[in-house]
């Protein structure tokens, strides 16, 4: 491969990437305000400003590209120029990013009952993700060749091994509070399943878009090889953020054709002890981040869905009646 192909050609494939990840972007805030108006407001504030943050980076992603093409053409030496744009990406990939994790550890929190610990775990792994972007972001905005991106490996190393971290630590714990909670009602079960499926193929899918990055530059360190990845990163957290919300109405319809309803249930989580009364209400505003709101302009007939919940303090289970 030529140093064209290597520095242009890679910049160029990112570019295209990027921009098909933005119009799965574009197609699933379409669907989103569609179909659920009714969500909380911190669910529609969440996704209208990942939204914007991502059209921004997409112009610096466009505009980057185009110039250093451009400048390519008109003299090789460009190649070695990082366009102002490639400089501010680092920086707003790691808001857009924080952004979208700010709702799963949100999500982590009403999982686990509002526990204090692993909520606060998972901010600390997060804000750690968002500083070491932000350091690497200042650090690259005073970099004004792509040599000393090939002379500062940390800014590549710091970003994508806390971001991995990061994500997988989200991934699994949203996992096991999922999967922890138990039910007698098969449909319930199905359900459950399917959001642990998916949530563990999300966050597998950005941890391997990290690995790729950190390999593709520490196998080719003089080459924009990892722009590839780099370019487009951002994007596959905002769409399994999205993808997570729209999903529900899937998940929705399957309870329904089996004639149940399902709200969340961690309340049943660290901290209750014996039969303590669970806060419906409060359960069923939390389950707008698994499951849509409840359609209020039509009356529904109560389905009775049997519970079975375990408390780890003493092993006593209790059934709960929830309405649809």
């Amino acid at each position: 491969m030529t140093i064209v192909d290597d520095s242009v050609g890679q910049a160029i494939v990112g570019c295209i990437l990027s921009s098909i990840f933005f119009g799965v972007t574009v197609t699933q805030t379409i669907n989103y305000y569609q179909d659920f108006v009714k969500d909380n407001w911190y669910i529609r504030t969440a996704v209208i400003l990942t939204f914007l943050v991502d059209v921004f980076h997409t112009i610096l992603v466009s505009h980057g590209t185009y110039v250093y093409t451009l400048g390519t053409i008109e003299d090789l030496g460009y190649l070695l120029i990082i366009p102002w744009s490639y400089q501010a990406l680092t920086v707003v990939s790691g808001i857009n990013v924080v952004l979208v994790r700010c709702f799963f550890v949100h999500r982590i929190w009403i999982l686990s009952n509002k526990g204090k610990f692993i909520t606060g775990f998972h901010f600390i792994l997060m804000l750690g993700a968002f500083c070491a972007a932000m350091a690497s972001g200042i650090r690259v905005l005073f970099m004004k060749t792509f040599l000393i991106v090939s002379e500062t490996p940390w800014v590549i190393y710091s970003t994508r091994c806390s971001s991995m971290i990061t994500d997988i630590a989200i991934a699994t714990t949203t996992s096991y509070y999922l999967m922890k909670t138990s039910t007698t009602v098969m449909g319930t079960s199905q359900v459950l399943s399917t959001l642990v499926f998916y949530i563990v193929c999300t966050g597998c899918i950005t941890a391997i878009w990290d690995i790729l990055e950190t390999s593709t530059y520490a196998s080719s360190r003089h080459t924009l090889h990892f722009a590839v990845y780099f370019l487009s990163l951002p994007k596959l957290h905002v769409n399994a953020l999205l993808a997570s919300l729209n999903a529900r109405s899937t998940m929705k319809s399957k309870l329904v054709k089996k004639g149940v309803s399902l709200h969340e249930s961690s309340a049943s989580r660290s901290g209750l002890r014996g039969k303590e009364s669970l806060n419906l209400s409060q359960m069923e505003r939390d389950s707008d981040l698994v499951l849509p709101p409840l359609s209020k302009g039509r009356s529904q007939k109560p389905v009775e869905v049997g519970i079975e919940i375990s408390f780890e303090s003493d092993a006593v289970k209790s059934n709960s009646t929830f309405r649809d």
